[in-house]
């Protein structure tokens, strides 16, 4: 017996909602009915890879979206990937299609320069949009004159600022941008905004007034620390992650923020050189000192990569000795590549996944 002939299609419509998007895929192909039922969850979560083989699939969707805009209204979640290659979808295409898309939550697009959308973000607005990830071509390049060098031009800031000003109902973001001039108020951007990673420069003009979970670099030029608390300081937020720190800065950024940010939850240091002294010193001095001045500080991390920084395994796990543990409130402390999680009043060692996924960082 035909199951479309016992179960309403609104039924067989809730079923297929809650089906993974690879049987999603066979079932787009069992029939017409099936066609038309799959497709609107399908849609939800649409990613575009743009390879050699997949170009002309991306210009498919973009025309399949402009010729049924009824399609548009199930697009819940668009990531675009460039595949560093020179091709990208019809630019008209894309932007055409976009433009319809006014149910989108989610915009990630990973190359922002490739995809030429940036000079249209203008132009573009999704009234529910709540989460916005626009990464560089080179992520990890945030020195304004290195990405000066790879021929950006500092126009494409102006443009992302714009097209956020326009959304305040962004509550994620992710923006690694340069320096810019903007006449946009400081600390007036995203009054919603609960998650943000990206650059120190960036950070300047989105207000921190929800903010609970914060991802940053250091700007290691910069010598006085405290200068910079004012900017990174904020009652409400839980998480702290900070890269690019200068290895002899680690003490004083933990002295300020147990002065600045006492209710900090999970905090993550990453230095980007190499410490002078062993690590097995350094944090049985920030435990014995600065650790038993937060309140609810339950995950600590310093040095996160050890294979970048030289660091002794041995050092680090002789770092996690019982001074390294004084807060009563600490549930899991990573030194390097080493950690533990606290199971009941017992410590156990686990790996620097398990470690990463009990904290939760954004």
């Amino acid at each position: 017996i035909c199951i479309t002939l016992w179960l309403p299609n609104e039924l067989l419509a809730e079923i297929i909602h809650n089906v993974s998007d690879t049987d999603l895929a066979s079932l787009c192909r069992v029939s017409k009915l099936f066609h038309a039922l799959v497709l609107p969850s399908l849609l939800r979560n649409v990613v575009l890879q743009i390879r050699d083989s997949s170009i002309e699939i991306a210009d498919a969707f973009c025309l399949g979206i402009i010729e049924n805009p009824a399609r548009a209204e199930s697009v819940l979640s668009l990531t675009l990937i460039n595949g560093s290659l020179p091709l990208v979808p019809a630019k008209d295409l894309l932007i055409q299609s976009l433009k319809l898309m006014q149910n989108l939550e989610t915009l990630s697009i990973d190359d922002i320069h490739a995809f030429g959308v940036v000079s249209c973000l203008p132009s573009l607005t999704f009234p529910k949009l709540s989460s916005c990830f626009f990464i560089e071509a080179h992520p990890d390049t945030w020195i304004p004159h290195m990405t000066a060098a790879l021929g950006y031009d500092e126009s494409w800031n102006l443009h992302v600022i714009e097209f956020l000003s326009r959304h305040p109902t962004v509550t994620q973001l992710r923006l690694w941008s340069t320096s810019h001039d903007s006449n946009i108020p400081a600390g007036t951007l995203l009054p919603e905004m609960r998650y943000f990673q990206g650059s120190f420069w960036s950070l300047a003009l989105f207000s921190k007034r929800s903010l609970v979970a914060l991802r940053t670099a250091w700007p290691v030029w910069i010598l006085s620390v405290g200068r910079n608390f004012d900017e990174l300081t904020s009652p409400n937020i839980t998480s702290l992650y900070i890269e690019h720190l200068s290895a002899d800065q680690i003490t004083t950024v933990i002295m300020h923020l147990s002065v600045h940010m006492p209710r900090l939850e999970k905090i993550k240091l990453c230095c980007c050189d190499v410490p002078k002294t062993r690590i097995e010193g350094i944090v049985f001095f920030i435990a014995t000192i600065f650790l038993p001045r937060f309140e609810r500080l339950a995950y600590l991390a310093l040095n996160h990569d050890p294979r970048s920084l030289g660091l002794d395994p041995y050092d680090c796990r002789m770092a996690l000795g019982p001074q390294a543990k004084v807060s009563q409130t600490l549930r899991g402390i990573c030194v390097g590549d080493m950690a533990e999680l606290k199971v009941g009043e017992t410590w156990e060692g686990c790996s620097r996944e398990a470690f990463d996924a009990a904290a939760g960082f954004f």
